[in-house]
């Protein structure tokens, strides 16, 4: 699709990029097939969000300096529909299906509450799920056939469960502890939901009832990275222990600690898709290294990946045998050293030093965007599992948003729903236009 100055922001799962187009100040949506685009909205106003989920797209309108403003949502089998003129973005989540939506409404900035409403994405059978919570700090989140709610109502920190079409409710845990009760995470059949309370006990929930199981306490609140990670197939608990001075793993079934590693201010930060070995963040106060370690066994003298001065994050390939991350990174430029891990070799390498964005994809292959200048880039892909180079896939690819009167950066990339395909604006270079463009991944 051809057109000047277009900021992507994502891809929804069936193939429909959402992005602002700065030359007409409105927000569209195009097939990655082609065709006409679809106007979202033509007043955004000054300030406003755009969140791609699954099949649909997300807009906050006429955001005020506090994030609320009117709260609309797009699917491609119903189209716009508006959800509130009062609502805090992000604070809004899709199911996985894309039928289902539950977002924050009636937000009322003086009192610092909210509503809570849970809602068929074309904008039909708006129900009121919780209201006078205390604003912002309610958590939302889909899993299943489940919508789950964190939130501080009258002195209590609670979360609650709700069957999707029926929004029937489950209070899952409640507590007059002063402090933060976190969601800690899912397990990916959608029936289980790990909890930090606020006392700093980590129990497992079946998401359909309020029978916990008490996995540990004392677990560390963390400050970077995450308390407890709850294995895909919610069998298995990796936590910092002791107050932050262990990284412990437990079965869900009959908890048991089994101590990984011994520091200072420990906290997790990612677990490999084979659940064979994991990150973790800490080492001193305050935290100074990122280390890679086993997951199963005491870990000893783990492997320090990087200094945590600078650090900017990092992931596993899907095949989990190397691990992608972020050094030397800059929160003003957006732009850090990107390295490739070897899992098995403990050996590292440098891939790049003017990286802005990565994602993995098929086993051990990423796309990443390289020798960032002036706010383009080159998207370049690599199969870690090989010895080959980065390949070029495409040149002169914004990289971040070309104008400062958009206070929402977007990217200038995305992949798509089966990460099959790469979607990027492209500036105007030879006989190419400028516009939004497809190239296939090899």
């Amino acid at each position: 699709m051809a057109g000047n100055d277009l900021t992507i922001y994502g891809v929804t799962t069936d193939g429909f990029v959402a992005y602002y187009d700065h030359v007409h100040s409105t927000i569209d949506v195009v097939s990655v097939n082609g065709g006409t685009p679809t106007q979202i909205t033509a007043t955004p106003g000054s300030n406003f969000a755009i969140f791609p989920q699954e099949q649909a797209v997300l807009v906050w309108t006429g955001l005020d300096g506090e994030n609320v403003g009117s709260l609309l949502v797009w699917t491609n089998l119903d189209g716009v529909h508006a959800l509130s003129t009062s609502s805090g973005a992000p604070n809004a989540v899709v199911d996985a299906t894309s039928r289902y939506v539950m977002y924050e409404n009636n937000v009322n900035e003086t009192a610092a509450t909210a509503a809570v409403y849970g809602a068929l994405t074309d904008g039909s059978s708006a129900t009121p799920l919780i209201s006078g919570v205390a604003w912002p700090d309610d958590g939302i989140a889909t899993v299943g056939n489940y919508a789950v709610l964190s939130y501080a109502l009258a002195g209590a920190v609670t979360v609650s469960s709700y069957t999707l079409e029926t929004w029937a409710a489950t209070i899952l845990t409640s507590s007059i502890v002063p402090g933060t009760t976190t969601v800690a995470g899912f397990d990916s059949a959608g029936t289980k939901a790990l909890i930090l309370n606020a006392s700093n006990s980590l129990d497992i929930f079946p998401i359909a009832s309020a029978t916990p199981t008490l996995i540990a306490a004392g677990v560390t609140t963390a400050t970077t990275g995450s308390s407890a990670i709850l294995s895909t197939s919610g069998n298995t608990v990796f936590y910092a222990g002791g107050g932050g001075t262990t990284i412990d793993r437990s079965t869900t079934t009959t908890p048991s600690s089994t101590v990984l590693s011994n520091g200072t201010d420990l906290s997790l930060y990612a677990v490999s898709p084979n659940e064979a070995t994991l990150l973790a963040y800490g080492g001193a106060t305050p935290p100074s290294n990122v280390y890679f370690e086993s997951a199963s066994t005491f870990g000893g003298s783990p492997t320090v990946l990087t200094p945590a001065t600078g650090f900017g994050g990092a992931l596993y390939t899907n095949d989990s045998s190397h691990i992608l991350y972020i050094s030397n990174y800059s929160d003003t430029t957006g732009i850090g050293t990107l390295s490739s891990f070897s899992t098995s070799a403990g050996t590292s390498s440098t891939l790049s030093t003017t990286f802005a964005t990565y994602s993995p994809y098929d086993s051990s292959k990423i796309v990443f965007t390289d020798n960032v200048v002036a706010n383009t880039a080159e998207i370049k892909v690599l199969d870690t599992a090989g010895t080959a180079a980065p390949t070029v896939i495409a040149t002169a690819v914004q990289s971040f948003t070309a104008s400062s009167s958009v206070p929402t950066v977007g990217w200038g990339l995305a992949t798509t729903g089966a990460t099959t395909s790469i979607v990027y604006f492209g500036t105007a270079q030879g006989t190419r236009a400028a516009g939004i463009y497809v190239t296939p991944l090899p």
